[in-house]
């Protein structure tokens, strides 16, 4: 299970900030969000513009990214990685699921390829967000159902802006819109839907078998320890903070992100959801 302590909406609300114990050592999380709107806009331009300009590689670099190779963890599930993103494929009977589907379709397809599988093979594809490199490889699955957050939807078709005027778009729109709490068959398998807003108003977390977490952006891991995503790339900070007692109610033991790779067992500090700042 992890817990994240005194992360509470009071807190959030007040500017009050709670002591926490993560990667960075002792720091303070919380703060209104309003009082952080305009060095978090101009963070988030120079951002962007540099990170714009960069290889893929370099990007990874800078942003201090894990991005596995694309192979297969076990006979059953595989980790593919598409630029500055991974997504994972797990096997259940004849159904093969992507969770996330990362971006540059030629790079999709050459990289699922390595693993002997074909994309019209997918059968399911479950997206943590709307972000760019975690949807636009949705549509390499031309079999799939995709499945998003009810709650990402505005977000998802443009109707609201990511950030400066930056809209997102998903390129599949036979999408299957999921609540919190809703579950999905998947062969002999079952995957729970956890909203977990904050990084995106619909970001979702997957949970399978009560023991496989997906987590797309909500959360980061650094040296065996887990963090939630810094201030910069989150639309809601209150938001994030409620959302991490969501994520601390989960007992799974294997934890999988988007842009810091997995852990399968072990974690530094199980119990505790961190933030780094």
């Amino acid at each position: 299970m992890y817990s994240c302590g005194a992360h509470t909406e009071a807190d959030a609300r007040s500017g009050r900030g709670a002591d926490v114990v993560g990667h960075s050592g002792t720091g303070r999380v919380g703060g209104a969000p309003s009082d952080r709107t305009g060095p978090l806009v101009a963070r988030w331009r120079d951002a962007v513009t540099t990170l714009a300009s960069l290889p893929s590689d370099a990007v990874i670099r800078a942003m201090g990214l894990t991005i596995p190779p694309t192979g297969w963890i076990r006979t059953d599930l595989a980790v593919v990685r598409t630029r500055t993103s991974s997504f994972y494929l797990l096997r259940r009977g004849d159904a093969v699921a992507a969770f996330d589907s990362g971006w540059g379709a030629s790079v999709v397809r050459r990289e699922v390829a390595s693993l002997g599988l074909e994309p019209g093979s997918v059968t399911h594809v479950f997206l943590s967000h709307s972000d760019l490199d975690h949807v636009a490889g949705s549509r390499v699955f031309v079999n799939a159902e995709v499945f998003l957050a009810r709650a990402e939807l505005p977000l998802a078709t443009g109707r609201v802006s990511r950030a400066l005027g930056i809209r997102n778009h998903v390129p599949r729109h036979d999408l299957t819109l999921l609540e919190d709490g809703d579950d999905v068959e998947l062969g002999t398998s079952r995957v729970r839907a956890l909203l977990v807003p904050g990084h995106t108003p619909g970001s979702m977390c997957f949970l399978v078998d009560d023991r496989m977490l997906f987590t797309g952006d909500a959360l980061t891991i650094k040296h065996g320890e887990v963090f939630t995503p810094r201030r910069l790339w989150n639309m809601d900070i209150a938001g994030r903070l409620r959302s991490n007692a969501v994520i601390s109610d989960v007992n799974a033991p294997e934890i999988f992100t988007g842009h810091s790779g997995f852990f399968l067992s072990g974690l530094a500090n199980p119990g505790r959801v961190a933030s780094p700042e």
